[in-house]
This record gives structure tokens, sequence and C-alpha cells, in this order.
């Protein structure tokens, strides 16, 4: 919180009505304000004992070290005497060391609870959104969903920018209401306006994804922007995305890379990707295999396992780096795990012909069925011939044109022609047989 704005939040603390009581504290919030900090210590320790707002206020300036030596043992002592004294403000805070377990006080649940629940009596904002987190989770209280919604609703509607995002995701979740996407958007978008950093990225999806009423790329760009502006990683990678594609934007592929290198610097494994696709191709920057390389590996290094396959591809290739059909392999394992059909279809192409590891036409089959499974044409294709040539699984022509079908259904050139060979040779209630099923495949795997 920069120190302006921590300096309006003191006084929406300590309440409008209330900064009037001393002279002397009139005098030192004035001098506070406009950062004499001298003076405002000479005018807030006149009236400390009796007043418990310059007691938050010095506690403040120890905490920032404002005009004075940061002290946390000072810090604390004054936090805990305004706390004590009713300060809402001082009782969130207090509450929110025992959460966290910060400035040496031992982490202490129930404590965070006790003042939380202090803050939230003054229907102090953040108290109210402190206190329904601890519901929502269980701490230091029993969980109770119905509490947290009222209580998160309360803050929500006095503004506070974080309780309208939970509210968001309550209702994202269905948790205690009636499942609404819409519902969980309007208040995504109420935090977002509210300055709440991950709302607006989920703003910018639901414009995006048309939850809110028509798809509006150009609202989703302006949160994602927002967000990035704020230097959120994920906002930057989407901005840049809209870039690249010219989805709510003008098509700039310069401004794309620059967008995808600012998320990669902190670390975006889709920013890297990304960035890796862009020196590859030469989209927005000169093509550079190398360059390219180094993006995907430290994507992949990160576990992205679209990275991990462009990884095992260049290794394959000898691309920006030295040829290493072992290293490929393995790379294309690591994708393969992860579900990723292109890394799981060329792990088995690696066993089929034997390359980086030995030839196991077995192993190919079991690679080439988890990528056809998730619906990855050529893989549908290569299981078809395996079926048909009884090669690395037993020969079976009802299972090899069922395969042949569904690629061929996909647009694959090849399964049409396998498609039409296998045809010719079978029984006619076989062919019906191997339609069936895999018409029952298609309808079942159709994306929704």
């Amino acid at each position: 919180m920069s120190r302006l704005l921590l300096r309006v939040f003191v006084l929406f603390t300590l309440g409008w009505h209330a900064v009037s009581a001393h002279a002397d504290f009139d005098a030192g919030f004035e001098a506070w304000i406009k950062s004499e900090y001298a003076k405002a210590l000479e005018e807030f320790q006149m009236v400390e004992e009796v007043d418990a707002r310059a007691q938050y206020i010095l506690s403040q300036m120890y905490k920032s070290g404002d005009g004075v030596t940061r002290d946390s043992d000072i810090y604390l002592k004054y936090l805990k005497r305004a706390a004590a004294a009713g300060i809402s403000g001082a009782e969130d805070e207090l509450g929110d060391l025992y959460f966290n377990g910060w400035y040496g006080i031992t982490l202490d649940y129930k404590q965070a609870f006790f003042w939380y629940s202090k803050a939230a009596d003054s229907d102090f904002d953040v108290g109210l959104a402190d206190l329904a987190n601890m519901y929502a989770r269980g701490l230091g209280v029993a969980r109770d969903d119905a509490k947290a919604l009222k209580l998160f609703g309360r803050a929500a509607e006095k503004g506070n920018a974080f309780a309208q995002y939970r509210l968001g995701l309550i209702y994202a979740s269905g948790t205690g209401v009636s499942q609404s996407q819409r519902e969980a958007c309007l208040w995504y978008e109420k935090a977002g306006g509210g300055g709440y950093l991950h709302a607006m990225l989920l703003t910018g999806y639901c414009y995006g994804d048309g939850l809110i009423g028509a798809t509006d790329r150009v609202k989703a760009v302006d949160w994602f922007r927002k967000a990035a502006d704020k230097g959120n990683r994920d906002g930057q990678y989407e901005l840049a995305y809209a870039y690249e594609y010219g989805n709510g934007v003008a098509k700039d592929e310069k401004k794309a890379v620059e967008l995808y290198r600012k998320s990669a610097d902190q670390n975006s494994s889709d920013a890297q990707r990304r960035l890796g696709v862009c020196f590859e191709y030469g989209k927005g920057v000169k093509k550079d295999d190398r360059e390219a390389v180094n993006w995907y590996q430290k994507s992949a290094e990160q576990g992205n396992r679209f990275a991990q396959a462009s990884l095992g591809f260049k290794l394959m290739a000898g691309e920006g780096i030295t040829k290493d059909l072992a290293a490929a392999a393995g790379w294309f394992r690591k994708s393969a795990e992860q579900n990723y059909n292109i890394g799981q279809h060329m792990l088995a192409t690696m066993y089929e012909d034997g390359l980086g590891v030995a030839r196991d036409y077995e192993l190919a089959v079991v690679w080439y069925q988890k990528a056809a499974e998730l619906g990855y044409p050529d893989s549908q294709n290569k299981l078809g011939v395996k079926y048909a040539e009884g090669n690395g699984v037993q020969k079976n022509m009802v299972e090899a044109l069922k395969w042949f079908t569904i690629s061929a259904a996909a647009g694959n050139e090849k399964a049409v022609e396998n498609r039409d060979r296998a045809e010719k040779g079978m029984t006619a209630g076989d062919v019906k047989k191997a339609q069936g099923l895999a018409a029952a495949w298609i309808k079942k795997n159709k994306p929704s």
C-alpha cells in the first residue's frame, strides 16, 4: 500500500467524524498527511495516552519508519493498545498478525478470529471480509458457509473488493448458493473495478467466454490490459495473445512479443512457450532457433507439457540445439505423462522406430492408444494400422476399421485410404459393427 493510500485508509478506519476530539491529534494528523513526520510525532506523543487514534498512527509510523527508526516492538505496543481501545483498523491488523504469524507473533487462528470479530462488530468492511474468510475456511472456528456468505455480502455491499471477489468464487462454485457463472462474473467485475488484481483477469475471461452476455473480445482485452498494466504476468500473457492473433485488438506481433517477454521474465511458463513459438516461426521477431530452444527449455523445465513436446521436436531435428534422440524421447515422455496427445504420439513414434529408445511395438501401441483416445487423428490412424497388421497388439480388423473411421471423420487423408481399403476385405457385418463403434466413440467424445 502506498503511503498516501495508507493515510486515506487510516482516515476512514478512524472514522471521519472522530478526527476532531483533540487539537493536538488534529495538528498531528494534518502534519502526518503532509509527511511532516517530526511535527506529527511530537503532536501524537502529547495525546497518545488518551487518544487511541494517535496510538494507531504511531504504530504505522514505527512499522514504516516514517520519521522514526523502524521498530517492530514499538509498532506492536502501539498497535495492541489501539486495538484494545477499539480502533477497528488496529483490531483487524492485529488479526492479520495472528493469522499469518508475522512480527514474531505466534500463528494463532483463534486469536485471529477474535480480533477479526472485534473489527467486524464495528461494521468495518475489511474486518467483515476477514471474518467471512475464517468461516469459509474453517480456521479458528467451525466452517460455516452460510455465515461466510452473509459476511462477504455485507463487506461487498460496502465496496470491499476482496469480498466481492470471494462472492464471485462462491457463485462460480455454487457453495451455499445456486451456481451462476453470470453472477460470479458480475461480482468479479465489481471487484476488478475496486482494484482487486485477480478479479480483473477473471473479468477478462468472463467477457472473452461470453459468460456475462455475448462474447466481447474488446472488453476482455480492456480487462486484461488493466491487469497487465499492474504488472500481472497472466494479464500480460493474455494481452500478448490477443495482440498475436488480433483478438479484440489490432494484430501486432511485435507488441505481442514485448508483452510475452514481460510475462516470461516473471516465470510464466505459458509466455515462455509462446516466445519460443515466436522465435521459431519469426512472429514479431527475427527467426532464431537457438532463442526458440532457450525459451522452450525454460518453459519445459517448469513442467509446461506443450513446451516439453516442442523441445522434443527441436532435439529430434537438431534445430537450434545439438541433435539428441534420447533427450528428445525424454521430453516427449514428460509431455506424454501429462496427457498431451502430441507428446504421446511422438513417444509412440520413438518406440515404433527405435529412436532414442529401444524399439518396442507394444509400448508404441500403448501410447498411440492414449493419444487416439484424446482425439489425435494421426494416432487414431496409426492405431488402426497396428490393429490391421497385428503389430504390437493382436490383429483385429473391426478395431482397425473403427479407428480408421474415427480418424477419417477428423479429416485424416491417410485414414480415408486405409478405411476404404480395410472395408473391401471385411464382411458387411464386421464393417457395420466397426462403423457403429466409431459412431459411438465420436458421439461420446464430441466437443461440448
